[in-house]
């Protein structure tokens, strides 16, 4: 139950991140759906949406120097991020949360801890507000799963003793839209009281579900049209895309932004498939299609009692806009078709990565490192510090701090790069490992902080026959934000 605790804890800080992370690439894709709204065909713009989709769904994306996310500012977001998918992956960094408490108490008499340590007690000591959203989400994602949960059983229920129909003109009309389509599932279609609109339910064993009462009214022109629509859906898996969409927004039902956009994606979803159906159709048949859906809204009841993923008539302002969407379609030429590849192909290989400069890409590999959740429910970073004295004689006597920087090749000793008032000002090396911070050892090439758990690397160059230490520091910075540290450069006393 303890080690549930610790998992759930960490799903509901990934979810968090995720939610934050998605912020960009959703403004992204409205502003580019809304500029090249008809340059670019339906599909490419749903293509877009899916790209949302896939990106809330996978909290790990290829590495690239042309992420979205290599702005600063979003560096903090995506690598604290991945930080908590690592101790989702990782088993070991259980133990380590332990190790590391069990170290502070050590090494610091006044650190209170119960006796019984728990990741239960991690919730109850962060902070009170984390603790409450924590409770807050859970509570809201169990809500909407029930809730969920039974309306699928209970609508299953309603449709599991229903006899399939036998009208032999809309099997016959489905039978040969099937073949058209070169779909060779075999379909059951059912008549049902309880929703105003052609549907569509299942993979493995599909159902078209029509209104009740609906066959005795339409032409033979419209139930073709019907079952086109619907076929054409089954055959782009579209099912799989809402059923992805309800479990993202059930994952993040406090998010309204996320809400929005699943709703985008499913007007989206439905021109393009509007737009399927009008690649197989002439133009002739346009104008009875547009009609068709026209009549639907007509037969349709005023209260829906079901709510389907996928329902052919949307509401009245849904149905005019697809109806204009008909109305002025035409089949996208080569300019066209050609911006709208190089559209999606440059949004997705900016959405669907990360930024490829990480921590540990910038740490040395021989300083390894894990995260652990510390005694105030926080993800940090801690470095291995069990590492053997071995002697320097180049790092041995007293270092004044001349600058900051943050890559050593920006140094200048003409001209200071940080301008506020240092914090270590020096910093003596002793010949048995010590220095003159009470809480730092040393070895060969490193620094060591035992309290913080951090092995900080140092490189000593001569510049201008003086000698100059470019010294890690491994601030809060990057033991809980995860950041690249920056140097401290500090000058050789002689």
């Amino acid at each position: 139950m303890d080690k549930l605790v610790f998992y759930m804890f960490l799903v509901f800080k990934l979810i968090i991140e995720l939610s934050v992370l998605s912020i960009i690439p959703i403004i992204l894709v409205i502003i580019i759906n809304k500029l090249l709204n008809k340059k670019i065909p339906a599909k490419f713009q749903y293509i877009l949406y899916i790209f949302i989709l896939i990106r809330l769904a996978l909290p790990i994306m290829p590495k690239s120097s042309f992420s979205l996310y290599s702005v600063p500012e979003m560096l903090y977001t995506l690598n604290h991020k991945n930080t908590i998918v690592d101790m989702i992956n990782n088993d070991d960094k259980f133990k380590s949360y332990y190790s590391s408490l069990n170290y502070y108490r050590d090494i610091d008499r006044n650190f209170k801890q119960p006796n019984d340590i728990s990741f239960s007690y991690i919730i109850k000591s962060s902070h009170s507000y984390t603790k409450y959203l924590f409770i807050l989400w859970y509570l809201g994602i169990f809500t909407l799963i029930i809730h969920n949960i039974l309306n699928h059983i209970k609508f299953y229920k309603r449709i599991k003793y229903i006899k399939a129909v036998d009208d032999e003109k809309a099997i016959t009309i489905l039978l040969q839209c099937s073949n058209f389509l070169k779909i060779k599932s075999n379909f059951k279609l059912l008549e049902l009281s309880s929703i105003n609109s052609p549907a569509i339910l299942g993979l493995k064993n599909p159902i078209i579900l029509i209104p009740k009462g609906l066959l005795s009214k339409v032409t033979k022109e419209d139930l073709k049209n019907i079952m086109l629509h619907e076929l054409c859906h089954y055959k782009r898996k579209d099912i799989i895309v809402l059923y992805l969409a309800k479990i993202i927004c059930i994952l993040h039902w406090f998010n309204p932004l996320i809400w929005y956009t699943m709703d985008k994606l499913k007007k989206t979803l439905e021109l393009s498939c509007d737009e399927m159906v009008l690649s197989y159709i002439n133009a002739e048949e346009k104008l009875s299609y547009g009609y068709t859906i026209i009549n639907l809204l007509s037969y349709s009841k005023n209260n829906l009692k079901v709510s389907l993923p996928l329902n052919m008539v949307g509401n009245k302002k849904e149905i005019a806009k697809r109806i204009s969407f008909i109305r002025d379609f035409k089949k996208k030429g080569l300019y066209a078709t050609t911006l709208s590849l190089i559209v999606v192909i440059l949004i997705g290989a900016i959405m669907l990565t990360e930024h490829n400069g990480t921590v540990s890409a910038a740490i040395d590999k021989d300083i390894s490192s894990n995260y652990i959740i510390d005694e105030e429910g926080r993800v940090r970073k801690i470095d291995n510090i069990n590492i053997p004295f071995n002697p320097d004689d180049k790092i041995i006597g007293k270092w004044i701090s001349v600058d900051i920087v943050e890559n050593i090749n920006d140094f200048n000793p003409n001209k200071r790069n940080f301008r506020d008032q240092l914090y270590l000002k020096n910093l003596e090396f002793f010949q048995n490992g010590k220095t003159s911070v009470k809480h730092w050892n040393w070895s060969k090439d490193l620094l060591i902080g035992p309290y913080d758990k951090t092995a900080s690397k140092y490189y000593i160059k001569n510049i201008n026959n003086n000698e100059y230490m470019f010294l890690q520091w491994k601030s809060g910075d990057y033991a809980f934000r995860n950041r690249i540290p920056a140097y401290y450069v500090l000058k050789k006393v002689k």
